[in-house]
């Protein structure tokens, strides 16, 4: 038992530290910021997210990130329902107007809030989707947007799991190909958590219906978006090796992830997608 409480103890000053070294870079890239180039897509690019007030600690960190890079948006929006927007802190009201950070708000419909409403109101650019608590590097968008073919309906992606088949039906989401690299044989389904970007009209109309997204798949947005990109017909651009970008110490105490993975809501949910649109089959997938 001590042995193992040691060991818990170095992993957690381990992750501490790596965590005031990501600080320190999001600090200096704030306070001096990359050379920024335009990035000749012909549209609008747009960094969407959004927020709730449980995330507000250490939402600043992520905008700073999202503010500074190689590659500069048009627009970077947070979306937020009206009762987190009255508890926003000082700290990200401070940067509205900064480096074209804007704030909206939208009815309150979760994690769909990231894109839903950018969709609607912004319906030919192109939009990278982020999350609220993630560090990332200054070539984040940059690189999303070298893999996008211009006038191409593609949704590009750093991470990506594979969805797995038994006698045709999709298999329970723990037996999944984890972080894949190739997709034979599986469905590629982008995790929004290190960012995706989507081309204009490389998700259907019915990617907008809030109730029936709000009925059937509440809690797993990506779930939602991979269904109807596929059914879209879109390409899918996978980008370099899978990996899980840092999220911000305590910041998942309040994510998904305990409802989706460990509580088996992503099954339920999968289900529900199958009995309303059908089993998804694999798409067209470049990976680069």
């Amino acid at each position: 038992m001590l042995r193992q409480a040691f060991r818990n103890f170095q992993i957690n000053r381990a992750a501490a530290r790596a965590e005031r070294d990501l600080l320190t870079q999001v600090k200096a890239r704030w306070e001096d910021p990359p050379a920024t180039s335009q990035h000749g897509l012909g549209a609008e690019v747009i960094v969407s997210l959004t927020s709730h007030a449980k995330r507000f600690p250490t939402l600043i960190n992520t905008l700073r990130c999202l503010l500074a890079q190689t590659v500069q948006p048009d627009r970077v929006i947070l979306w937020l329902a009206p009762a987190d927007e009255r508890r926003l802190p000082d700290a990200v009201r401070d940067v509205i107007g900064t480096r074209a950070f804007e704030i909206r708000i939208t009815p309150d419909s979760g994690s769909y809030k990231k894109l839903i409403p950018a969709l609607a109101q912004f319906p030919s650019a192109y939009i990278a989707t982020a999350d609220d608590d993630v560090f990332y590097p200054a070539n984040w968008l940059e690189g999303l947007i070298a893999a996008c073919s211009p006038l191409q309906r593609q949704i590009v992606c750093y991470r990506a799991h594979g969805m797995t088949f038994r006698h045709g039906v999709p298999e329970a989401y723990g037996q999944w190909d984890y972080e894949a690299n190739a997709f034979d044989g599986t469905v590629l389904v982008p995790t929004g958590v290190a960012g995706i970007l989507y081309a204009p009209h490389a998700l259907p109309a019915t990617a907008g219906d809030a109730e029936t997204f709000m009925a059937i798949c509440p809690k797993a947005d990506d779930i939602w978006f991979a269904w109807m990109g596929h059914l879209a017909g879109s390409e899918y651009v996978k980008i370099g090796k899978s990996h899980t970008p840092h999220s911000w110490r305590g910041s998942q105490k309040t994510g998904l992830h305990v409802h989706n993975v460990m509580g088996g809501g992503n099954d339920r949910q999968i289900a529900a997608m199958v009995a309303r649109f059908g089993t998804i089959r694999q798409g067209r997938y470049v990976i680069r």
